[in-house]
């Protein structure tokens, strides 16, 4: 169940850059994460899952001088976006990706029993692992990264096609890299003592 709804939110999020209105495809993309998040949390049975996935999927950039920046190139990056359609498939490809990996981190810290007693934690690592790698398939491509398989509980699993494209997805994107480096993070939150 959570890697089909894992899935459908993935592709949901793969299309937010198609909406044409500024700021909008961004505030459509957190909604739709806050709602994977909160679908895996309650499934989890983590006690205030709509407080801790807004703050999973909040934007941790700084919104003025994103909002200046993003003004400015606006005009220029939707001109690029239609002459230069492979940006926009990429761009698609990237938050879908992204997502994903999201959703299966969040997966593996409600699996673990951090949240929501580390929710700030689990986001920081999130990022950092998200960060360190890069997770988009057409740079993965590009660059000839490694594209290493997923974890096996993946495997031997008849996945319906939109979990099977997922998975992919997934795979093109680092995950079998992004996952366990996530896995090693959250080890420190587990080793370090409460307060």
């Amino acid at each position: 169940m959570s890697r089909s709804k894992i899935a459908h939110y993935g592709l949901l999020s793969g299309l937010c850059p198609l909406i044409p209105l500024p700021f909008v495809d961004e505030w459509v993309l957190r909604r739709v994460r806050a709602a994977l998040f909160v679908e895996l949390l309650q499934a989890q049975g983590v006690s205030e899952a709509g407080a801790n996935a807004d703050t999973l999927s909040e934007d941790t950039r700084a919104f003025f001088p994103g909002c200046l920046w993003g003004a400015f190139l606006y005009p220029i990056r939707k001109l690029f976006r239609t002459v230069l359609f492979f940006l926009l498939i990429k761009d698609c490809l990237d938050q879908a990706t992204e997502t994903l990996h999201r959703g299966q981190m969040v997966l593996l810290a409600a699996e673990r029993g951090l949240l929501p007693a580390h929710t700030a934690e689990v986001r920081a690592h999130m990022d950092q692992a998200c960060r360190d790698q890069s997770i988009s398939p057409i740079n993965r491509f590009l660059l000839r990264k490694q594209r290493p398989a997923l974890p096996d509980r993946l495997h031997g699993e008849r996945l319906d096609p939109l979990s099977g494209l997922a998975a992919w997805l997934q795979a093109e994107g680092g995950g079998g890299i992004v996952i366990p480096a996530f896995d090693a993070l959250l080890d420190t939150i587990e080793t370090a003592p409460e307060a």
